[in-house]
């Protein structure tokens, strides 16, 4: 069971103090997701993943962004169980402050673009389980989500797409939004090809010109 841990104020300044740490009694790792990014800049989140460990990663992908807009720095941690977690920073070109992060468990961020892998109703509910870990803490923090959704059920991934949404809303154009889409099916339609998916995403984000 998922417990929370006490804050390491000593590897972040005082103004990043909103951020969580979870722990697994069956693995041995730390995750830390930053809650607050508001007046905060890139360097301060570099110190952070170094100070866990990461791995700082080369982009390979071109992201499509605001003008004023940097590619994001990114950054993998390692999991157990999960995708490894990839957190992309994006921030402004003018002064290195961040206007989000998205921190992501893609399976097909380790694999081939075309590779067919169908998961087990076990890591199914492993990866959902970190969507409801990460839903209860936002909901104790910033209370019940402005906006929820979800199709289908994870017992049902052979033959439905599994997806999950909630989203919090704050002042001004502060928010986070969080998701997931799990599902094995594998068919073609005409040129369309719906492929097996194992996907969840979480976007920090400040707006704010």
């Amino acid at each position: 069971m998922f417990v929370e841990a006490r804050i390491f104020s000593h590897i972040m300044k005082k103004s990043l103090s909103l951020c969580f740490l979870i722990f697994s009694a069956q693995q041995v790792f730390t995750q830390t997701v930053i809650l607050e990014i508001k007046g905060n800049k890139l360097s301060d989140f570099i110190k952070i993943e170094e100070n866990l460990g990461s791995e700082r990663i080369k982009n390979k992908n071109f992201h499509a962004v605001e003008s004023g807009i940097a590619q994001p720095i990114e950054y993998r941690r390692k999991e157990t169980g999960i995708p490894d977690l990839l957190v992309y920073y994006f921030y402004r070109e003018k002064d290195s402050s961040i206007s989000y992060i998205q921190y992501e468990w893609l399976d097909r961020n380790f694999r081939g673009e075309n590779e067919i892998v169908k998961k087990t109703r076990s890591e199914a509910e492993l990866l959902n389980g970190r969507y409801d870990q990460l839903y209860k803490k936002l909901t104790a923090i910033y209370g019940k989500s402005d906006s929820e959704e979800q199709k289908s059920a994870i017992e049902r991934i052979d033959t439905e797409i599994f997806k999950r949404k909630s989203i919090w809303k704050k002042e001004g154009n502060y928010g986070v939004e969080l998701y997931t889409v799990i599902s094995n099916i594998y068919k073609k339609e005409g040129m369309i090809t719906i492929r097996p998916t194992f996907t969840l995403r979480m976007y920090i984000y400040d707006f704010t010109d």
